[in-house]
């Protein structure tokens, strides 16, 4: 769907803690959408804040990652869009990370 972001993993069948790759599939499109994004231990209830939570806006030139509560630590992770790559954790609450993207072209 244009404007859209969908995160896959070659882990997804494993539950025991943040994936160590996650590949977004990036769907530029004409106009701005944002989604939230979270990722969790696969274990720990929610309300004990155990999870992070992510803002991902998708435009027409960007996707842009943005970490709007910091709960789970990790260490040795990439998140990736096409042939970028950016390590999640190195991320403090607040903070963005931007990534080009072109219209029309598929990000896998």
């Amino acid at each position: 769907r244009e404007g859209s972001a969908i995160a896959t993993s070659p882990e997804a069948g494993r539950l025991d803690g943040p994936f160590r790759r996650t590949r977004f599939l990036v769907f530029p499109g004409r106009c701005e959408r944002t989604t939230d994004y979270y990722e969790d231990d696969g274990e720990t209830m929610l309300d004990r804040g155990a999870y992070n939570h992510w803002r991902i806006t998708v435009g027409s030139g960007y996707v842009t990652f943005t970490l709007v509560r910091k709960g789970l630590k990790a260490s040795g992770r990439l998140f990736e869009v096409g042939d970028e790559s950016f390590d999640p954790d190195s991320l403090a609450e607040g903070e963005s990370r931007e990534i080009a993207v072109s219209m029309g072209e598929v990000l896998l």
